[in-house]
C-alpha cells in the first residue's frame, strides 16, 4: 500500500473493488482490516456482504448486532449504519453491491411479486446462503449471471421483511425540501448556518430533525453524497485533485481524510485497487 498508510490507528490489509460494467454497475469489494471502524454512514445501492474471517459489531437505527465469521451481513439502500471490528483480530469480508434495478429486473423475470419498499433483513446465519456467495465471488468457472440471479431469487423469496411489521416513518415535509435542495447545491459551499438561515429554522433543531429523517446530521449526509460522487470520478481516471474540487473538498487533505474514515481507503490507494470486467 501507499506510504504512510499504516501510521494510522487502523490496518488497511487488502482492499479490491471490481465493478461489473455491463451488469448495472454490479461492484464485487474483497476487504481485510484491522481495529477499523466506520462511522455512520450509507450506500445508494444495496450492500450484500458475508464476514470470511474475524467478527464484527454493526448498529443500524441504534440497534447494535455482533456479526460472526460465516454470517451474511445486508444494509440496504440508503440505510443509515455503522460497522467496526470486534475486537483486535483481523476482519475479512467479501460485499457485493448490487443497485436495485438488478432486483426489479430478476422479479421481473422470476414473476415475484415487487414490493412496495425493498428491505432485507440485516444480519442472516444461512449456510446455503453463504456458500453460494463465496462461491460467487471465488469461482470464475461458473455461469456468473445465474448464479448472481439463484442468490437474489433466495433473497428475494426468504429474507424479505414484512414490510407490513415496519415502522412506518413519514418525511417531514421541510427536511425533504432541504434534501432537495442539498441536491441541487451539493458542490456549492454548504453550511448548517446557511441552510438554517435559508429555511428559517433553528442549526440545533434542524440538525435533530434531519438526523430523525435520515439517520445523519445534514453535513454528514453532504459529505456522503460528494464522496458517492467522488468514487464515480476516481473510477473514471479524473486527477484526484480535480476529483476533490469537482466534488466540493476545497482541500486536497480534507478529501483524503472523509475517504479514508468512510471508505478505509486513500483515494489514491483506491484508484490503484479499482478494476473493471464484465461477466
Amino acid at each position: 500500500m501507499g506510504g504512510g498508510i499504516f501510521t494510522l490507528k487502523y490496518f488497511i490489509l487488502k482492499v479490491k473493488t471490481t465493478k461489473i460494467t455491463n451488469f448495472y454497475g454490479l461492484e464485487l469489494k474483497e476487504a481485510t482490516f484491522k481495529n477499523k471502524e466506520f462511522p455512520d454512514h450509507f450506500h445508494d445501492s444495496f450492500s450484500i456482504g458475508i464476514i470470511t474471517e474475524g467478527v464484527e459489531k454493526i448498529r443500524i437505527s441504534e440497534n447494535e448486532q455482533i456479526a460472526f465469521s460465516n454470517s451474511v451481513i445486508i444494509f440496504n439502500q440508503f440505510e443509515t449504519h455503522s460497522n467496526q471490528n470486534f475486537d483486535k483480530d483481523n476482519c475479512s469480508f467479501l460485499t457485493s453491491y448490487i443497485h436495485q434495478d438488478i432486483l426489479h429486473f430478476i422479479c421481473k423475470k422470476q414473476n415475484i411479486p415487487i414490493p412496495n419498499r425493498l428491505e432485507f433483513h440485516n444480519l442472516i446465519y444461512d449456510d446455503k446462503l453463504c456458500k453460494s456467495l463465496i462461491n460467487f465471488h471465488n469461482n470464475e468457472l461458473q455461469d456468473k449471471n445465474l448464479q448472481l440471479e439463484n442468490i437474489v431469487t433466495y433473497l428475494l423469496t426468504t429474507q424479505l421483511k414484512n414490510n407490513k411489521t415496519q415502522h412506518s416513518q413519514s418525511i417531514d415535509g421541510k427536511i425533504d425540501t432541504i434534501r432537495s435542495f442539498i441536491h441541487e447545491n451539493l458542490y456549492e459551499k454548504l453550511s448548517l448556518s446557511n441552510i438554517s438561515e435559508k429555511f428559517k429554522i433553528d442549526k440545533f433543531r434542524l440538525i435533530r430533525q434531519f438526523k430523525s429523517s435520515t439517520g445523519l446530521t445534514p453535513l454528514n449526509y453532504i459529505i456522503m453524497h460528494r464522496l458517492d460522487k467522488s468514487k464515480t470520478m476516481i473510477q473514471q481516471k479524473m486527477p484526484l485533485v480535480e476529483v476533490a474540487l469537482e466534488c466540493g473538498f476545497y482541500d486536497q487533505s480534507c478529501f483524503t481524510k472523509f475517504f479514508n474514515k468512510y471508505y478505509g481507503i486513500s483515494p489514491y490507494n483506491y484508484s490503484k485497487n479499482y478494476f473493471e470486467t464484465t461477466f
